[in-house]
């Protein structure tokens, strides 16, 4: 809290001061709303298996020289795969549903970095650091600009079992 004091100088005929008036104001600082953008969020929020860390939003979001296209493309082509991932944690905890948000890098030469599990409503580390052996693995292409793009994508899992 801030107390301002205001002074107001009332002068008379003559140079000297007459009357002062003092009144203080109560100024409490604005709250801040600021939102952490989970676009720039760094890529290692959270602990491996807890809840939490960036939202988990509904589509792939990429930041760089690549098109979200082809690398959406690409992260499609392996979803037989993540679904395997999923059957480790719905055998062992019965889960019918649920998400994980991965980040990662590609680099220029189309090679994954920085892998991990952002954000998890399954809270498995063995699920999740399979879906990060498997992004690690993968390889993207070319880069048309900059030195890296930054990718989030989200794997959602039903309840249904292959």
């Amino acid at each position: 809290m801030i107390v301002f004091n205001v002074f107001f100088f009332f002068a008379c005929g003559s140079a000297d001061v007459s009357q002062v008036t003092s009144v203080e104001k109560k100024v409490t600082p604005a709250r801040s709303n600021i939102v952490e953008n989970p676009l720039t969020t760094s890529l290692k929020t959270k602990k491996k298996g807890m809840i939490g860390g960036v939202a988990i939003l509904p589509q792939t979001i990429v930041l760089g020289g690549i098109e979200n296209r082809a690398v959406t493309e690409i992260l499609e082509g392996i979803e037989s795969s993540a679904s395997s991932c999923f059957d480790l944690v719905r055998k062992e905890k019965k889960l019918v549903s649920g998400k994980v948000l991965v980040g990662f890098k590609i680099l220029e030469t189309g090679l994954t970095r920085d892998v991990s599990s952002l954000s998890s409503t399954i809270r498995h580390s063995p699920t999740e650091d399979c879906l990060v052996s498997l992004i690690t693995a993968l390889r993207f292409p070319k880069l048309g600009t900059g030195p890296h793009a930054i990718v989030k994508h989200p794997f959602s899992f039903d309840g249904a079992s292959k």
